[in-house]
């Protein structure tokens, strides 16, 4: 299992899945062990990230001894969608989630956005003697992060080549 997210933003994830892939198919967080639902479903995994998009960021000064950082962050949620005969189907309406707005507001109002995805892929295969059929993508996200660095108050600063203490 990947890397999770706090519960604010697996929830928007979770919610924008299960609008854009409508009524009747079960939404789950991909765990080790845990049992399947019945078909059709789709499972959920964050593989990547996040990492820092940029460099350093935006910064500002908040308080005598505080900067704070916006950083962006970007992150590789996967999916699978298992299905009996419409898994194809249904991974497009998870591809028209990532284009429209009523579906993505599901995600911005928690302070996501949706860049892009690599796929999908049909991964169906001979298990045992019945075919599983299963499509993946990978959705590339990201969100704002603020960080506070507190390097400590300022004791003495340099002024035209003059050292001036600070009371």
């Amino acid at each position: 299992m990947g890397y999770r997210l706090d519960q604010v933003k697996e929830d928007a994830i979770y919610d924008w899945t299960v609008s854009s892939l409508g009524a009747g198919v079960n939404v789950i967080w991909d765990k080790p062990g845990e049992e399947r639902p019945e078909k059709p479903y789709a499972t959920l995994n964050i593989i990547g990230g996040p990492s820092l998009v940029g460099d350093r960021a935006e910064h500002k000064y908040k308080t005598l001894d505080t900067w704070e950082y916006n950083f962006v962050k970007k992150f590789t949620l996967s999916m699978n969608i298992y299905a009996d005969n419409n898994h194809l189907n249904l991974m497009q309406k998870i591809i028209n989630g990532t284009f429209l707005e009523t579906k993505l507001q599901i995600l911005q109002l928690k302070g996501l956005a949706c860049w892009g995805y690599d796929g999908p892929a049909d991964l169906s295969a001979l298990i045992e003697t019945e075919w599983e059929f299963r499509s993946h993508i990978d959705i590339f996200m990201s969100y704002a992060e603020t960080v506070a660095d507190i390097p400590g108050e300022i004791q003495k600063i340099e002024l035209n080549g003059i050292d001036i203490e600070i009371p």
